[in-house]
């Protein structure tokens, strides 16, 4: 069956037995990898489709950073033209099944492979990324681990990184601000580009098994990018309180799902009638003494993540000084 045909036949699944808002023609090639390993025969649908929900998910989770949540919540964040759809919710057993294996994953790749880790990431360039891939020890459904490496390429020049933006789909009119309220000031910004991180098993198993013949234990795949930028991140620190900091990430385009932080409760704030996502980032000792504010505005999707817990207030009216200048 055609890769259409199959995508075609996943969404009607949806359709039939709605699920969270996940933009799977985003990781079209990885589902239909999935589904053409299993057989939809029409007595068995109600059983297949929960199987058929979580080969997507898995996709998804393999594609872009997901974060555990039980704090049951559930938000829809559209623009004006609903070109651009955000929502936030609480996982599914399936979905919370696949963190904890993930999770178990990069586990187990830190304690047998953390130190080549280290010793590739300093070998790469700014810019540059590969994706280091080694076999599951327990060989049970997923067949390899991966991890991806990745050095950013950061530009401290407010006026560079703006010019770099020019011309470039939906980020042409986008200009971050050299200053905002509070004592925040711009230090340096990143461009993250798209790139071919997705994998068949088949190109792994490739790849995986000539690194043993070479007398390896894992593989590596480089990563190339093109030069359509996904999203940007600009970065700023107080001038005021050392310590405080303040990150932005903007992409103009996003329909993924998130899923907050576990044990972290979601708050919905109003900023002249843009709805904004409120929510607690826990610190490496677990306390949420950080946090981050999502929305939609502009014809693009915002996440501001400070370093600090600086109150409601005072993180809206940053955002808004923020997004006013677009």
């Amino acid at each position: 069956m055609k890769e259409s045909a199959w995508f075609n036949e996943f969404k009607r699944y949806l359709t039939e037995e709605p699920v969270p808002g996940i933009d799977f023609s985003k990781s079209r090639e990885a589902i239909c990898e999935k589904l053409e390993k299993r057989t939809v025969d029409r007595s068995a649908r109600l059983r297949s489709k929960r199987l058929l929900v979580a080969a997507a998910v898995v996709a998804c989770l393999v594609a872009y950073p997901v974060y555990a949540l039980t704090y049951s919540y559930f938000r829809e964040l559209k623009n004006s033209n609903d070109n651009i759809q955000v929502k936030f919710q609480t996982p599914t057993d399936e979905i919370r099944q696949l963190i904890e294996d993930k999770a178990a994953g990069d586990a187990y790749i830190e304690s047998n492979f953390g130190e080549i880790l280290r010793e590739r990431y300093e070998t790469l360039q700014p810019g540059e990324a590969e994706k280091i891939i080694v076999r599951d020890p327990e060989g049970d459904g997923k067949k390899f681990f991966t991890s991806v490496l990745s050095r950013p390429q950061y530009v401290d020049s407010l006026d560079a990184f703006a010019d770099g933006l020019a011309g470039k789909e939906g980020f042409g009119s986008f200009r971050p601000a050299m200053e905002l309220p509070g004592g925040f000031r711009f230090e340096k910004g990143v461009y993250y580009y798209t790139g071919d991180y997705y994998m068949t098993e088949d190109e792994m198993e490739a790849l995986m098994a000539e690194a043993e013949r070479n007398g390896q234990n894992y593989a590596v795949k480089q990563i190339t990018h093109t030069d359509e930028i996904e999203r940007v991140v600009t970065c700023y620190k107080n001038e005021l309180d050392e310590g405080a900091t303040l990150s932005v990430h903007v992409q103009y385009n996003s329909f993924d799902t998130y899923i907050l932080p576990e044990g972290s409760e979601a708050e919905e704030l109003d900023l002249n009638g843009i709805g904004i996502v409120a929510y607690g980032l826990p610190d490496k000792d677990g306390n949420f003494t950080r946090k981050a504010y999502n929305l939609v505005a502009n014809d693009m999707f915002y996440l501001f993540q400070f370093s600090k817990d600086i109150g409601n207030d005072s993180a809206t009216e940053i955002i808004s000084a923020f997004i006013g200048l677009q």
